[in-house]
């Protein structure tokens, strides 16, 4: 066990003691740690057990030890008009994983954990993937219930926001750390953050430029997941309480695009494109939005971007070839990537999981029994048509949930819409299992608690809010 390991635990247990606010600290910092194992693997079997499980079962657990909390939790799960449809998709997908590998025994699938290098067709049969992916999906859910649970208390606000940031500090921290290491030569510093059994793409060029990675196993894990946290933090900017933190907080979101754009990333390319949407859709919500926390600074947003798109202009005018590598990156990672190898294996991933569906009459083959590189697949291919359609309609109702009457609470579950679209697409583009993550869960759960608070109640105006005397543990 390696002191990285055991400095883990210490500050687990230092943040269980200390209160909610720092386990979730904790939790979001975690997301940044991709290929750290927690657990020896060979304490588990080879599984690896990330720090982000362990950080979320702790802080659902530690709310749930409250009785009024589980209460909420348990009435939540079995409303359908809570989170009814995500507890009945769990279900489905329980009983998926449990019976369809042994009932459809013999389907080719590609598996999650192979025997050899090459990762070819296998007949499906139960396996540990089954249980272990089922466990982080169960994860996902209660995440999903923790977070709308611990919403609807007004100052847990002030500590969402804080514990975001240190998310984005993280990954920005960490992609600094493997660029200064790839440059130096000192990659091997990191090898005790780097005990992940599972394949590890830590050292990777293209083009002759060297992909960023951070501490994630490759760089189409870590440039989408920088790209979802820079959405996040640029829609959640108005709400931080004075200028200097929202300015911190744009200079944050800022970093982590370019990170996003650094990882050389095709899926972290077309989250870029996401995250533009999403910012102009922001813009247009506050505009529209009488009192929205962030209309005042609308001007000023757009004549930056014109003064920006001018000078740009005007440097191409004089440099035509300004651009000309990041050009030639681009059309290297989005218009040829059809020819990439990666892009052909990934595709066989996906027809495979595909036809596996379609061999099963739509059942499906079971969480864990298929690898696949779409997240709609993914679902599809692991929880059959009728998993599917509860995934679907978990995640429309979030986003057909009201934002309420108050200005805050009213632009925070609107901004927390807008936040989600990054982490979703990044999902369906490259999730290989069934699994939302827990970037989603969170933000899922954030708009949950926010609409049925402002729904149930007159909720805190924004200077009671952000202005506590100190932060109250959740």
């Amino acid at each position: 066990m390696n002191a990285a390991i055991l400095l883990f635990w210490a500050w687990l247990a230092w943040s269980l003691y200390r209160g909610g606010a720092m386990l979730l600290n904790l939790l979001f910092i975690s997301m940044a740690f991709g290929t750290f194992a927690v657990i020896p693997p060979n304490w588990t079997g080879g599984v690896t057990v990330l720090p982000q499980a362990i950080c979320a079962l702790a802080f659902t657990a530690r709310l749930a030890l409250n009785t009024s909390a589980r209460g909420w939790m348990v009435d939540a799960a079995l409303r359908w008009q809570k989170l009814g449809p995500l507890a009945l998709f769990w279900l489905v997908a329980l009983v998926g994983a449990v019976f369809l590998p042994a009932l459809f025994a013999g389907t080719p699938v590609i598996p999650f954990r192979p025997a050899g290098a090459v990762v070819l067709p296998s007949p499906l049969h139960p396996s540990a993937a089954n249980i272990t992916q089922t466990a982080y999906l169960l994860l996902s859910a209660l995440s999903v219930l923790a977070f709308a649970c611990a919403t609807t208390k007004a100052e847990f606000g002030r500590q969402w926001l804080r514990a975001i940031a240190y998310g984005g500090i993280a990954l920005v921290a960490t992609g600094l750390a493997d660029m200064v290491a790839q440059k130096t030569g000192l990659a091997p510093l990191l090898s005790p953050l780097r005990n992940a059994t599972y394949s590890l793409n830590t050292d990777d060029t293209i083009l002759g430029a060297q992909r960023i990675v951070g501490l994630m196993p490759e760089a189409s894990a870590y440039g989408p997941l920088c790209v979802s946290f820079g959405a996040l933090i640029m829609v959640l900017r108005p709400f931080y309480p004075n200028r200097a933190q929202r300015t911190g907080a744009l200079l944050l979101a800022l970093a982590l695009l370019a990170f996003g754009w650094l990882s050389t990333s095709s899926t972290a390319i077309i989250c870029l494109a996401g995250c533009a949407l999403v910012y102009a859709l922001d813009w247009w919500r506050r505009l529209l939005r009488r009192g929205a926390p962030g209309r005042a600074s609308l001007n000023a947003e757009l004549y930056a971007a014109a003064a920006l798109l001018i000078f740009l202009l005007i440097f191409v005018m004089f440099d035509a070839g300004l651009f000309q590598n990041d050009l030639a990156l681009l059309d290297e990672l989005i218009f040829n990537k059809a020819g990439s190898e990666s892009y052909l294996v990934r595709a066989q991933w996906n027809n495979v999981a595909w036809q596996a569906l379609l061999d099963t009459y739509g059942a499906g083959v079971g969480v864990g029994g298929a690898r696949s590189s779409n997240g709609i697949i993914a679902v599809l291919s692991s929880t059959g048509v009728i998993g599917g359609l509860l995934y679907f309609l978990f995640l429309a109702q979030a986003y057909l949930r009201p934002a309420g009457r108050a200005a805050w609470e009213g632009g925070m579950v609107g901004a927390l819409k807008l936040g989600l679209i990054v982490p979703l697409l990044s999902n369906a583009l490259t999730s290989s299992s069934a699994d939302f993550g827990l970037l989603a869960a969170a933000i899922i759960g954030g708009i949950t608690g926010l609409s049925l608070a402002g729904s149930r109640a007159p909720v805190v105006e924004p200077p009671q809010l952000l202005a506590g005397r100190q932060d109250a543990e959740a």
